[in-house]
C-alpha cells in the first residue's frame, strides 16, 4: 500500500478518516474530516480477498497507530450507504430534499437489530434545536401491529435517549402524520458530531426500533426544518442589554416608507415654525 501527505491529527481532537476503494480502476483516494488527499490510481495492488487476516492501526506490529480508533465501518458500495439529504437549502440542488417542498424523499426505515445495526436518519444544525417541523407528502402507516421509532441524541461519548428529555414529544406519531418532534430543555451534554466526515453538527438521529413494525407505506417527506430562527443583523452592536424587534414580512413595506414619513413631518413642522415666525414679526 502507497501512502498520502496529510497535515498532523495529533492534536487532541477527534478527525473523521475514510478510504474507499473502486475496483474497476483500482483508485483508493483517502479523505480526513471530508477533505480528499487524492488517489493512488494504478499505483498499487488490488483488494483481494484472502485468509490473511485484517488489521486496523498497526502494520504486523511493528507500527501502531498513536489514538483511538472509534467507529469503524465498512460500507459497498463507494457511496458508504449514506444519502445526503440536504445541501443548505440549496434548491437548486438536485440533492437537496429537506427544505425543497418539490424534492421529496422517502424515508424508507429498516428496523435496527439488537447490535443496533440498521437504517438511521440523522438531522443536525451547527447550533443546539430544541425541534424540528414535519411536512409528509405521504403518511406513513403499516399493515400491522405498531410503529416505534427511537430517537436519539449525541452526548459526545454514546447516542443517548432523546425521549428522555424533558417535555420530549412526537406529534407525528412516528411519521404517520404532519407536525413537530419537539423538547423543552437542552439535552444533558449534548455535543456535536460528525456523520461519516461531514461538519461536526449538534445531531440527533431517528431509527424504527427493533421491536417496532415495518412500514407497510413508508413515509415520503415534502419538508424537514429545524425551528431554529436564523437572523441576521446588518450593522454593529455598540452597547449592551440591545432589543432586537422581529417585524413580520407584511410590514417590511412600512419600514421601507419610514424614513420617508420621518423626512415629511420634519418638513411639515418647519413650514409651521416658519409660519409662526412670519406672523410674530407681522
Amino acid at each position: 500500500m502507497g501512502s498520502w501527505t496529510v497535515p498532523s491529527v495529533y492534536d487532541g481532537n477527534w478527525h473523521h478518516m475514510k478510504l474507499t476503494y473502486d475496483t474497476g480502476s483500482d483508485e483508493y483516494i483517502l479523505y480526513i474530516d471530508g477533505i480528499s488527499y487524492g488517489d493512488l490510481a494504478g499505483t498499487e495492488d488490488a483488494i483481494t480477498i484472502s485468509t490473511h487476516r485484517l488489521e486496523i492501526g498497526c502494520n504486523g506490529g511493528t507500527e501502531q497507530v498513536m489514538g483511538v480508533i472509534d467507529e469503524f465501518k465498512v460500507y459497498s458500495p463507494l457511496s458508504g450507504a449514506i444519502d445526503d439529504l440536504a445541501q443548505g437549502g440549496d434548491t437548486s440542488d438536485s440533492d437537496e430534499y429537506l427544505f425543497d417542498e418539490d424534492n421529496d424523499y422517502t424515508l424508507d426505515f429498516d428496523t435496527v437489530d439488537a447490535q443496533g445495526r440498521g437504517e438511521y436518519m440523522f438531522l443536525g444544525s451547527d447550533s443546539m434545536f430544541s425541534g424540528i417541523n414535519v411536512d409528509l407528502e405521504t403518511n406513513g402507516s403499516t399493515d400491522s401491529g405498531s410503529l416505534n421509532l427511537d430517537w436519539e441524541y449525541w452526548d459526545g461519548d454514546s447516542w443517548a435517549d432523546l425521549e428522555s428529555i424533558t417535555g420530549f414529544a412526537d406529534t407525528t406519531n412516528h411519521f404517520t402524520t404532519d407536525g413537530h418532534v419537539h423538547w423543552d430543555e437542552n439535552p444533558t451534554n449534548w455535543r456535536p458530531y460528525s456523520v461519516n466526515g461531514s461538519t461536526d453538527l449538534y445531531c440527533i438521529r431517528t431509527s424504527l426500533n427493533n421491536s417496532s413494525s415495518e412500514y407497510g407505506t413508508d413515509p415520503v417527506e415534502n419538508f424537514i426544518k429545524s425551528d431554529t430562527l436564523i437572523l441576521q443583523y446588518l450593522s454593529s452592536v455598540t452597547a449592551d442589554n440591545q432589543t432586537l424587534v422581529v417585524v413580520p414580512e407584511r410590514l417590511w413595506v412600512f419600514l421601507i416608507l419610514a424614513p420617508v414619513l420621518r423626512l415629511l413631518l420634519k418638513k411639515k413642522r418647519r413650514r409651521r415654525r416658519r409660519r409662526k415666525f412670519l406672523r410674530f414679526l407681522r
